[in-house]
């Protein structure tokens, strides 16, 4: 019988406990882009901060399907990147950061799990 367990997203790692961190901040992230800066500040964000597997970067349409696959989970390490390259960005294009980051921040009900891998 197949679980039915999210599974890990291939990643450029041998390591077995290389984190990985469900899409749920990026959603949120992708989302409010939209809201702020329209369809074109997005693609901007997502343009420099491609997400690769296997030393390829994804096109715009296969990562919208990376980030909007519920099963789907994102090495920790990039995830992190794009917190940090967010800030920059927001502040460069005008946009009041602490404004975005409460519309993206996860409720109190809510966490960003963090995974290994192996989906465990």
């Amino acid at each position: 019988m197949r679980s039915s367990a999210a599974q890990p997203l291939p990643i450029d790692s041998d390591d077995s406990w290389a984190l990985t961190t469900r899409n749920d901040y990026v959603k949120a992230v992708h989302c409010t882009l939209l809201r702020e800066l329209s369809v074109n500040g997005a693609r901007e964000f997502w343009s420099n901060n491609r997400f690769e597997r296997n030393g390829q970067a994804l096109s715009e349409r296969a990562l919208a399907a990376h980030i909007w696959d519920e099963r789907a989970l994102s090495p920790t390490p990039w995830m992190l990147g794009l917190v940090s390259e967010l800030e920059r960005f927001l502040v460069d294009k005008g946009v009041n950061v602490a404004a975005f980051n409460e519309q993206t921040r996860p409720g109190r009900d809510q966490e960003l799990p963090v995974l290994r891998a192996d989906g465990n």
